[in-house]
């Protein structure tokens, strides 16, 4: 094995190192946070049937329905005045809304997201390809190397 045969493995060995520690935690993070950002256009679309639900009940007065407590646990609960709801906006701040525009805000904020998640997509596509390319460049390093020796 020649002296150009070691340099060629040993570039192609810290390539290699550099994709493992660099482009694939990078490329997981920009799937992780798609995910994060997709379940949460999904709890706006739930929020928006639930809401809808409530303005064509037919009687007025009190609501009675289950509410999440948490980790799966319900509590029944009676809603006196359901026109009008709070909903988490951001950074842990609630509004308080009319069902129309909780309805709207909902729609907002789904489209917000969803133009969001395109651009996270994007982005990880664009780390995909540069994983693909740096893999493909490592294989030309290692084909290199055998064909000097």
């Amino acid at each position: 094995m020649s002296t150009e045969d070691d340099a060629a493995a040993e570039r192609a060995d810290k390539y290699e190192q550099w994709v493992r520690s660099v482009l694939g935690p990078k490329l997981e993070d920009f799937r992780e946070r798609v995910a994060k950002v997709e379940h949460e256009m999904g709890q706006y679309a739930e929020l928006k049937e639930k809401l809808s639900g409530i303005m064509v009940r037919e009687e007025d007065g009190p609501l009675e329905m289950l509410t999440d407590l948490g980790a799966d646990c319900f509590a029944k609960v009676k809603v006196q005045d359901p026109s009008k709801v709070f909903v988490k906006v951001a950074l842990g701040f609630h509004v308080e809304f009319t069902l129309p525009e909780a309805i709207s805000f909902a729609d907002v904020k789904r489209s917000s997201l969803a133009s969001a998640a395109a651009k996270l997509r994007d982005s990880e596509a664009e780390v995909a390809r540069d994983i693909a390319s740096a893999e493909s460049m490592i294989r030309d390093l290692r084909a290199l190397g055998e064909a000097v020796s």
